[in-house]
C-alpha cells in the first residue's frame, strides 16, 4: 500500500561571494558581513536540518544561498516548537520574529545573521513577506492550541508552516524570469508555476503529517500531542495512553489512517511531475523526506514508540534523492 547526479554541488564560500557580489548599487551598511551571514545559515541547516540540507544541494547552486537563508529561518521557528516546556519563552521568541519580520522587510533587520540574510534576499528577489508571516503565525496557533482537532486542522497548519516555505523557494527560483513571463502574458509559464505551487501544497501536507508521526513519542514525553483529537477518538485512543507510551492496535490503526493521508498528498503532488521543469522539480525534492519517513512508519508497523522510527540515518534518503535525480522526478 504505502510507497519510493552527478556528484552533489557544494555551497562553497566562492558561491556565496559570487551571489553577494551581484547586489544592487545602494548597499546598506548592515550587509558588510553578509557573506558570513549566509555561511551561518548554511551551517545552521546542515547541522540542525540535515535531511533538508541534502535536498537543497540538488537545487541550482546560484540560488542555494537564498534557499538556505529561508530554511535557516524555518530552523529558528522549529527550534521554538521543540522548546514547548518553555511555552512563555517560545511565545516571546515567536513575537520577536513577528516584529523583526517588519524590520527585515523594510531593509532594517535586527542584529541576527538569519534576519540580515532574509532582508538581503527579500530585496534581491523582490519577495513578499506574506509567506514568511504565515510560517510564524501557523506555528504560534499550533503552540497555543496544543492539539489539532482534526486532520483538516493539521492540513491548515501544514499550508502555513510548511508549504509556505516551498512557495518562497519557488518564488526565489523564478524571480529572474517570472515578471518577464507574466508581462508577456506567457500562459504556459503561468500554468507551469501554478502546477508547481499545487504540488508544493500537497508536499507541505505530506511533510507535516509524517513529521508529526515521527516526532509523536518525543512530544508525548513533553505531554504535547499533535495527532488530531478526532482521529484518536474515532479509534478509542486516549491522550493519556500516548503520554504513558502505551502502544496498542487501536493507536496503530489511527496512525495507519493518518499516514495514508500523507501518502495521498505525496501521490497527488507527483501527478504534477510531467508538467514541471527541472527547476520546479529541484525545489520539490524535499518530497523524498516524506516518502522516507512513510517507509519507516510502515516498517515499524505504525507504532509511534518503535525505536527504529527515531533512527536518524539518512542513507535511504540519499539513495532516493540520487534515484529521483536520475529519473528527473521528486
Amino acid at each position: 500500500m504505502l510507497f519510493q547526479r552527478s556528484s552533489l554541488p557544494f555551497l562553497s564560500r566562492q558561491t556565496i561571494r559570487t551571489f553577494c557580489s551581484k547586489a544592487s548599487p545602494a548597499v546598506p551598511s548592515w550587509t558588510e558581513n553578509i557573506q558570513q551571514d549566509f555561511d551561518h545559515c548554511f551551517q545552521e541547516v546542515k547541522n540542525s536540518d540535515h535531511n533538508t540540507y541534502l535536498c537543497l544541494l540538488y537545487c541550482p547552486v546560484e540560488y542555494q544561498p537564498s534557499l538556505f537563508a529561508v530554511r535557516s529561518f524555518n530552523v529558528e521557528l522549529g527550534r521554538m516548537m521543540q522548546n514547548v516546556k518553555q511555552g512563555d519563552i517560545s511565545e516571546l521568541r515567536f513575537q520577536w520574529w513577528r516584529e523583526a519580520l517588519n524590520d527585515i522587510y523594510k531593509q532594517n533587520p535586527p542584529q541576527h545573521p538569519t534576519a540580515r540574510a532574509l532582508s538581503y534576499i527579500m530585496k534581491k528577489h523582490n519577495l513578499s513577506k506574506r509567506w514568511f508571516a504565515q510560517m510564524i503565525e501557523s506555528r504560534m496557533k499550533l503552540l497555543r492550541r496544543k492539539q489539532p482537532r482534526s486532520i483538516e486542522d493539521v492540513e491548515e497548519y501544514a499550508e502555513g508552516a510548511v508549504s509556505s516555505n516551498l512557495y518562497i523557494n519557488l518564488d526565489i527560483i523564478f524571480s529572474n524570469n517570472k515578471s518577464e513571463s507574466l508581462n508577456n502574458n506567457d500562459d504556459k509559464n503561468k500554468e507551469a508555476f501554478k502546477n508547481a505551487e499545487h504540488a508544493a501544497a500537497h508536499i507541505g501536507k505530506a511533510l507535516a503529517i509524517t513529521n508529526i508521526v515521527k516526532n509523536a513519542a518525543y512530544y508525548a514525553n513533553l505531554r504535547r500531542l499533535y495527532i488530531p483529537a478526532s482521529l484518536l477518538a474515532q479509534y478509542g485512543v486516549s491522550s493519556e495512553d500516548i503520554f504513558r507510551s502505551k502502544p496498542s492496535k487501536e493507536l496503530s490503526d489511527a496512525i495507519f489512517e493518518f499516514a495514508n493521508t500523507a501518502y495521498y498528498h505525496l501521490e497527488q503532488s507527483r501527478k504534477m511531475n510531467s508538467l514541471l521543469s527541472k527547476e520546479h522539480i529541484s525545489v520539490l525534492k524535499v518530497a523524498a523526506i516524506a516518502e522516507d519517513i512513510l517507509e519507516k512508519i510502515q516498517k515499524c508497523n505504525f507504532d509511534i514508540f518503535h525505536p527504529d522510527l527515531q533512527n536518524d540515518s539518512n542513507l535511504s534518503l540519499q539513495l532516493k534523492l540520487m534515484k529521483n535525480s536520475w529519473k528527473k522526478t521528486f
